[in-house]
């Protein structure tokens, strides 16, 4: 083989360990280059978590030295006010266990108080309790004797009506209609006067008669009174009428049959008046000249 093969054969294998070492080199120099690089960015962040733990700790190491500052003026005041206590000598603390003793004695006084005031409040309730049953009794007293004062009335009442009915039997102006006498108003007034006429007084004078009789026979304690009731009809009064409606005719006629009442020997105590104008006709719905009229009626004085 001759020195220039030689040379050709073994120059293409040099090139190629050379280009081998160099590959390995380049891969060697940049895995260190990756690895720098890693490294510089772990330490940095490394040196980033210290620097905010150094942080953290110089906040929490502030906290901490205000906790203990405000520890150590909580312990003062608490030093002081020991000192304080310790300066109360024996005599001040005698005072006030004295006070304390007087205390607690005048709440067991007050409680003992307070024991009988409750006793005598249950026995005041039980006082009470028995008044009231016997209120309740007195009452049912009470409500009998009415119910018998009402029997008695309205059997006087009964015993008035029957007289009547005998005294003014055949008479054609006035008539017994239930518990009441009703005369018509043109018996004892002059239309639209309110002035009893001579026939009216008649009527009256004889109804007054039988009630003082009956009147004698009522006990004494049944308070009764004659109510009497003025009605007229519906028609308007004339315009010279010195009366502004048929109620107050009404009222007016009633106070004038009073009044006549009263000088025949009734007692005025004893005497109601009232006015109903056209407003309780004899039948509801209807009306007619029959509806002027006077009713007297006994009854018992609501009280």
């Amino acid at each position: 083989m001759s020195h220039n093969s030689l040379e050709s054969s073994i120059w293409p294998g040099f090139v190629d360990v050379l280009s081998a070492m160099l590959m390995v080199v380049i891969l060697v120099f940049t895995m260190f280059a990756l690895s720098n690089i890693y490294l510089q960015y772990t330490v940095q962040e490394k040196e980033d978590i210290l620097k905010n733990s150094q942080v953290l700790f110089e906040q929490q190491s502030a906290r901490w030295k205000k906790d203990i500052l405000r520890a150590r003026q909580e312990s003062q005041a608490l030093s002081q006010k020991l000192k304080e206590v310790e300066k109360i000598d024996q005599k001040e603390l005698q005072r006030l266990l004295s006070v304390y003793k007087t205390l607690v004695e005048q709440l067991d006084l007050q409680e003992k108080n307070l024991t009988k005031v409750r006793q005598h409040a249950w026995r005041a309730e039980l006082g009470l309790q028995e008044k009231d049953k016997k209120i309740t009794l007195l009452e049912r007293r009470i409500e009998v004797l009415m119910e018998e004062k009402i029997k008695q009335l309205w059997k006087s009442r009964s015993e008035f009506l029957e007289k009547l009915r005998v005294l003014l039997d055949g008479r054609k102006d006035v008539k017994v209609v239930g518990d009441r006498f009703v005369f018509q108003s043109e018996v004892l007034f002059e239309m639209g006067s309110a002035k009893v006429g001579p026939n009216g007084q008649e009527a009256l004078r004889n109804f007054a008669i039988a009630l003082k009789k009956i009147s004698a026979s009522i006990p004494q304690d049944v308070n009764w009174v004659l109510r009497v009731d003025g009605h007229t009809d519906r028609y308007p009064l004339r315009e010279t009428s010195r009366f502004k409606s048929n109620l107050e005719l009404s009222i007016a006629r009633a106070l004038a049959v009073v009044a006549f009442l009263k000088e025949q020997g009734i007692p005025e105590h004893r005497l109601v008046a009232a006015g109903f104008g056209e407003f309780h006709p004899l039948k509801a719905g209807q009306f007619s000249d029959k509806d002027r009229r006077i009713e007297l009626i006994l009854d018992d004085k609501k009280t």
